[in-house]
């Protein structure tokens, strides 16, 4: 590629490293490791409705559900933890720009009344964790936190 290229790119770059400064989404003392390196790792994740039940679908590639995942109900509050680990060997040569994010994460999903704990199933297949809260309209007998497992297609490590 010509010079030109490249400069149309830290052109590129630094505009919009601008744009992000003026929302304060900037990081001082970066220097060139590129936009949002150090924003936090944050899973998306849908929310849907199915049946009156609620499905939650968190992208989560990458991660070893057995040792890097814990899914938990305590009261009214679903709590996802991980960590996404970065892998050790890098073969491809030196990174120009790295996107895709490391890290722990934590996210916490308000639960829907009288939702009972025991109820509550998860399952990761193909980067993809799918937890499933059933529709429970009667109000739950006692709140007591659980840990709830993770089932998983491929036996983990495979």
């Amino acid at each position: 590629m010509d010079r030109t290229f490249w400069d149309q790119m830290t052109s590129l770059e630094n505009r919009m490293e601008s744009l992000f400064r003026s929302f304060g989404l900037w990081t001082p003392g970066r220097g060139g490791a590129g936009l949002l390196a150090e924003r936090p790792f944050v899973p998306a994740m849908d929310v849907i409705a199915r049946n009156g039940d609620l499905l939650y679908r968190v992208d989560l590639p990458g991660i070893d559900p057995a040792k890097d995942l814990t899914v938990a109900a305590d009261g009214d509050m679903l709590t996802i933890h991980g960590e996404r680990r970065e892998k050790q060997e890098v073969d491809e040569g030196d990174y120009y720009r790295l996107e895709t994010f490391r890290g722990t994460f934590e996210r916490h999903i308000p639960l829907p009344a009288g939702t009972h704990a025991n109820d509550i199933s998860a399952r990761y297949a193909d980067g993809e964790l799918e937890i499933v809260v059933p529709n429970t309209p009667k109000p739950a007998p006692e709140v007591r936190p659980r840990k709830i497992p993770v089932k998983t297609e491929v036996p983990a490590g495979a």
